[in-house]
């Protein structure tokens, strides 16, 4: 059991008034950094801090702060109330987690941005096909591409981004 002299300076630092203007502009450009229950936690002691919302507005600042593949689940269920919104939140993050990740498409590779096909001439009459000779062609090595595991750490990071595990 805290001392009351830690429950007042803890009382005070979540309850406590604002030390500087109104903390709605950083409530609502909170950053998500690792997981939906730290995430909370923050919220909620930020949210101490700011004038009265009602629930359905808390509940939409914390769904807007959430990264996209959470936010877009918790946001179709329409939460009412912040409980509600960071219920869901939890349940989806870990609905997330348990799935495997889905292996890569082979043999598809959208086209990568400033490399346009160039505009092909009209179509003409086709050239004769050459003479068929019986020679033995030299058949190139397939070179593999250089493949790089990632450690876990990196693959943590490059999922936060939102990025490709393609180097």
């Amino acid at each position: 059991m805290p001392t009351w002299e830690r429950f007042k300076e803890v009382c005070t630092l979540r309850f406590g008034p604002p030390v500087r203007g109104t903390r709605l502009s950083e409530l609502a450009r909170l950053p998500f950094t690792s997981t939906v229950q730290d995430y909370a936690d923050r919220f909620n002691a930020m949210l101490g801090h700011t004038r009265k919302l009602d629930a359905p507005q808390k509940a939409e600042l914390f769904v807007g702060g959430l990264p996209d593949h959470i936010r877009a689940d918790v946001a179709i269920r329409d939460p009412q109330d912040l409980q509600s919104a960071m219920y869901l939140a939890r349940a989806f993050e870990q609905r997330a987690a348990a799935q495997p990740t889905p292996p890569p498409v082979r043999g598809f590779r959208p086209p990568r941005p400033g490399l346009l096909a160039s505009p092909r001439p009209p179509p003409g009459p086709l050239p004769a096909p050459p003479a068929r000779r019986k020679t033995a062609r030299r058949v190139q090595p397939h070179r593999p591409r250089p493949f790089r595991r990632l450690t876990p750490a990196e693959q943590r990071e490059r999922r936060r981004q939102g990025l490709s595990f393609q180097l």
